[in-house]
């Protein structure tokens, strides 16, 4: 894969390259433009990087000459930690985690839904049947049939039925006729002591006794009757049948029995659709699988599917190993995913674990619970209780599992860590890559010593690209790391030595020989402090008096320093000024020669811990060939103020 950026954040330019379906490592400093690459590669709002003081027409990121697609590639950081807590929660991040490599559970249900098809090829009609039904019956406020197979007396129809049973026709048709506000205002109108006194409380004439019987019959109409004669119609055009004459007594009789028969192909419908729902309940026994039982109703209504049914029970007995299989299938991923988390956890000493809890695989939706190894309560979640570093490396295992189907940047995986962890990050990371495109960004030198060693002494070909970077104008350079480019100091230094002839060079190369020489010893000696004189520009009266002084002469001095650096060195009365230019000098070297005069306390500080090998590890990378300075201290040497 080739990257080419223009003009994001602080990189003016950058072409570099990384192997596909590898794992790439790039090794830099802070600031050398590692999370440019994650932006440039991932980042929606990619327009918010420009660099600073160039025009958006000016900036461009091309992928293979292309431009990007940020949903190829995933991105590790330190946003992952801050949503770690959501992954617990129910949804499709924990279900990705403890359900992930299931293609077994994924065949084990493809098998059943073979078997099933047929009936399965009206699943959406049925359920639309249901849904249908399960509306209408809910208008008519039915739920279920009595014991004796009849309508609950709250069935609307019923209510209906009894409100006929109470009032005479004419009063019904009065009371459509006058309409539900004014039947309730004639009910108010009871209230009043006029209309007792056969005043109209309301006009104040006198009432008739025909008059007050119309109103007392009327106001004694339940207002269910309103509400159901004024129902929506739609529900019944939907299912294809007449809304019914509310009017009509044999009508409503007719209805009931239609409505009963709607109940009992409503739980027919639900029975099938709830079979074609097995393989989604997690704690369903398939042996308790029975036969599908459908009603005389049922059948007149869907013969095509009915006999499908009947096919459906003749298959009984394969059906129940099927799903027998789908929920061995799905025991044994979670199993084995929530056991490989908490392996890992438990090498790299976290005393938690994953617990599962219900997973709804038809919604892709899960939970689970991270607990302490020692607690005993159940439902209990621990999340908070982790450590950044532990939420760190919890983070990291899920997001890798979580996005199987990515190519990924690790964006500084574990940096926090002592060396122990870091292996096993290194070896998790290189265990779970999956043959995808991943590039690890890190400033720490560790993780491209894990990759050297895995690439060129184990031989392993899943490591692609290992990069050093820097950036100090804004063209970032990126230099390949071989096996050559780790070594011990010591051994760099007489590389450098056999191939110099710069005198300033030789003389640095040998004081930092012997300055390992003088650390192992504790202490040092006259050929170190000879050639340390020498670095600090110390006059030349003042060095032949320090020899004078330790009762040494120069040529046995130089003697012991030929035997221990194997560098035949000049005296200094043969030393000339251009032998003390600096202009050969790598960078690793120049420090040497401006630490005596540098002013700056932060500046010197850092040249300090290059000199005297402070923080310096056995097994290094090259200096001589890596720049690993502040971008402040690589300004001083190279002419900056």
């Amino acid at each position: 894969m080739e990257l080419f950026i223009e003009n994001l954040k602080n990189i003016v330019n950058l072409k570099t390259n990384f192997e596909d379906k590898k794992i790439n490592f790039v090794f830099g400093i802070s600031g050398s433009g590692k999370s440019a690459i994650a932006n440039a590669l991932t980042c929606e709002n990619i327009n918010e990087y420009v660099r600073v003081g160039t025009s958006i027409e000016k900036f461009k990121i091309l992928v293979d000459g292309n431009e990007r697609n940020i949903n190829q590639f995933a991105v590790y950081d330190e946003k992952q930690v801050d949503n770690l807590n959501l992954y617990s929660e129910d949804g499709s991040d924990a279900y990705e985690i403890i359900f992930s490599n299931n293609e077994s559970y994924i065949e084990a249900v493809n098998e059943f839904e073979k078997v099933v098809s047929k009936l399965n090829n009206h699943k959406n009609r049925l359920m639309d049947h249901q849904r249908i039904i399960t509306k209408l019956l809910d208008s008519q406020s039915i739920k279920k049939l009595t014991a004796k197979g009849e309508l609950p007396k709250t069935a609307d129809v019923n209510k209906i039925l009894d409100i006929h049973s109470k009032n005479s026709s004419d009063s019904l048709n009065k009371a459509i006729d006058y309409g539900q506000d004014k039947v309730g205002w004639l009910k108010k109108g009871k209230d009043f002591e006029e209309f007792k006194n056969k005043i109209c409380p309301f006009c104040e004439k006198e009432l008739t006794d025909g008059r007050i019987q119309v109103v007392n019959d009327i106001s004694n109409i339940d207002s269910k009757f309103f509400k159901v004669i004024e129902s929506d119609k739609s529900i019944y055009d939907e299912l294809k049948i007449p809304k019914p004459d509310y009017f009509d007594i044999s009508a409503l009789k007719e209805h009931s029995t239609l409505m009963i028969t709607y109940v009992i192909i409503l739980n027919d419908l639900v029975t099938i659709n709830d079979f074609l729902e097995l393989v989604n309940i997690e704690d369903f026994d398939p042996k308790k699988l029975s036969k599908i039982k459908v009603s005389k109703d049922f059948e007149e209504m869907f013969s095509e599917v009915y006999a499908i049914v009947q096919e459906t029970n003749d298959n009984l007995e394969t059906i129940k190993k099927q799903l027998s299989n789908i929920k061995y299938q799905m025991k044994t991923i979670i199993s084995k995913n929530i056991n490989g988390i908490n392996n890992t956890l438990k090498y790299m000493g976290i005393k938690y674990k994953i617990v599962e809890r219900p997973i709804k695989p038809n919604e892709k939706r899960a939970s689970f619970l991270l607990k302490h190894i020692n607690e005993t309560q159940n439902d209990v979640n621990q999340v908070s209780f982790l450590s950044t570093g532990e939420k760190n490396i919890l983070a990291l295992i899920f997001f890798m599992i979580k996005n199987q189907r990515k190519n990924l940047i690790i964006d500084d995986p574990a940096s926090s860590f002592d060396e122990y962890r870091r292996k096993i990050i290194f070896n998790y990371i290189k265990k779970n890559f999956k043959k995808r495109t991943v590039i690890v960004l890190s400033h720490d030198e560790v993780f491209s010593k894990f990759a050297i060693k895995a690439k060129y002494m184990e031989r392993n070909t899943d490591i692609g690209i290992i990069k050093f970077m820097s950036n100090y104008d804004g063209n970032p350079k990126m230099l390949d790391i071989t096996l050559d480019d780790y070594k011990s100091l010591d051994n760099f230094i007489r590389s450098k030595l056999a191939v110099t002839d710069n005198y300033l060079s030789q003389i640095i190369n040998c004081r930092l020989l012997l300055e390992i020489e003088c650390q192992s010893l504790g202490k040092t000696n006259a050929e170190y402090g000879y050639l340390s004189a020498i670095i600090h520009g110390t006059n030349v009266n003042e060095i032949e008096k320090f020899l004078l002084d330790n009762n040494i002469l120069e040529m046995d001095l130089l003697a012991l320093i030929k035997n221990k650096c194997g560098i035949d060195l000049p005296k200094l009365n043969e030393v000339t000024k251009d032998m003390l230019k600096m202009d050969d000098l790598t960078n690793y070297e120049k420090v040497f020669c401006l630490r005596e005069n540098e002013k700056d306390p932060v500046i010197k500080s850092e040249m300090s811990e290059l000199i005297h090998l402070n923080d310096r590890l056995a097994i290094c990378l090259n200096p001589y060939k890596f720049d690993t300075f502040s971008p402040y201290l690589f300004d001083r040497i190279n002419g900056g103020k």
